[in-house]
């Protein structure tokens, strides 16, 4: 499943890394997008409980939960003693539903905020320490997404990803679910 803010809720870049790991896994793998456009960490860990309901509960061994917020929380300078407690919430209530589910989260990159993006990568490190063997950091959007050219050739907008973008945002994530 995807949770986030709008870079998940627009769904674009799911059905891609659905058909690719559907075909390297030999396995037949489903997809819920729990993103909510405008999403912060606080407002996820508001409506966590709703969003999670929406989704059908499964015992599958293999629950990979990708996570992406962060382009919204660069710009309202949240306190990260809160913040950390909001995302590690939002992993108990993942972990609540689903104890098997691996959270993977991806490292938030926003032109312009660039410092902020590199504070919230500290945090996150943090929420991973305190969530061992259930959250890791799948991939790292200030590389990728950033693309050493400030999101010239990988956004849309500067924080959205364009086709070029979906497409390696597709690959990145496979890799970080070990495929």
């Amino acid at each position: 499943m995807t949770l986030g803010d709008s870079k998940t809720a627009s769904g674009q870049w799911q059905p891609t890394l659905l058909n690719t790991l559907n075909s390297v896994s030999g396995e037949k793998w489903e997809w819920y997008n729990g993103g909510v456009a405008g999403a912060t960490v606080a407002s996820a860990r508001a409506s966590i409980a709703t969003i999670l309901a929406a989704i059908p509960y499964t015992s599958d061994p293999h629950v990979e939960v990708l996570t992406q917020w962060g382009a919204n929380d660069v710009a309202t300078n949240p306190v990260q003693v809160t913040w950390e407690a909001d995302y590690l919430a939002i992993i108990d209530a993942v972990s609540a539903k689903w104890p098997q589910a691996k959270v993977r989260i991806s490292l938030p990159w926003r032109r312009g905020f660039d410092a902020q993006c590199d504070t919230l990568a500290t945090w996150i490190g943090n929420v991973v320490a305190a969530r061992p063997g259930v959250a890791f950091v799948a991939d790292d959007e200030r590389d990728w997404l950033e693309n050493g050219d400030n999101g010239a050739t990988r956004t849309s907008d500067g924080v959205h990803p364009n086709a070029a973008g979906l497409v390696v945002e597709s690959a990145v994530k496979l890799t970080a679910m070990g495929y």
